[in-house]
């Protein structure tokens, strides 16, 4: 077989592999993602893509939060992925790296990682996915109990989810808002974010 039929058949093999997996994690049979990813680990010593099925992995095992897999898997991925360029695979890397790294209390690390795919998302002027990386960024500045960033950081994110018209991504964020406001101490703030949060449920 000569060196371009020998890619073609690895590159046939990575779409069906990907497809697979997808099917699989929409359905939420992790074990089924993980089994199918570990029996086609040869493609990667082969030179097949292996960035989709890396990433794959890494969300399965962060789902059943086995950590040290989850983040083995979205390195590899970050790897292949960065061969290829500064695009949205690699962005997309970054926020599951983001939260694989949040969950295992490396919080500097974890904002460093939704930093990198905001990064990646703005120099792409994709708005939805550098509103995403902003919301889970906040939502990590709440955990650490820094309130005063997770409100700027959330107040960006919804003022880009009022440009892309997501009204249930605006409602979600409002009641967050809130939440965050009680935290300071500014109720007249923490009501009016609340009622528009249930204003904006009740239409939704």
């Amino acid at each position: 077989m000569t060196p371009q039929n020998n890619r073609l058949v690895l590159d046939g093999l990575s779409s069906s592999l990907v497809e697979s997996m997808t099917s699989l994690l929409d359905r939420k049979d992790y074990a089924g993602v993980i089994r199918c990813y570990e029996q086609h680990r040869a493609l990667s010593e082969s030179g097949g893509d292996m960035t989709s099925p890396h990433h794959l992995a890494s969300r399965a095992y962060l789902a059943i939060q086995d950590l040290s897999n989850a983040l083995k898997c979205a390195r590899l991925a970050q790897a292949a992925a960065s061969k290829v360029g500064d695009g949205f695979p690699l962005a997309e890397v970054f926020m599951t790296l983001g939260a694989i790294l949040r969950d295992m209390g490396q919080i500097r690390e974890s904002l460093r990682a939704y930093t990198d795919a905001e990064s990646i998302f703005r120099r792409n002027d994709n708005l939805e996915g550098r509103c995403r990386a902003l919301n889970l960024m906040a939502g990590v500045y709440f955990k650490q109990t820094d309130y005063r960033n997770a409100l700027s950081t959330l107040l960006e994110a919804l003022e880009m989810a009022r440009s892309l018209g997501d009204r249930t991504k605006i409602a979600f964020m409002m009641g967050n808002i809130g939440r965050i406001h009680t935290f300071l101490g500014d109720l007249a703030e923490a009501e009016r974010h609340l009622k528009t949060n249930i204003e904006l449920s009740d239409d939704l």
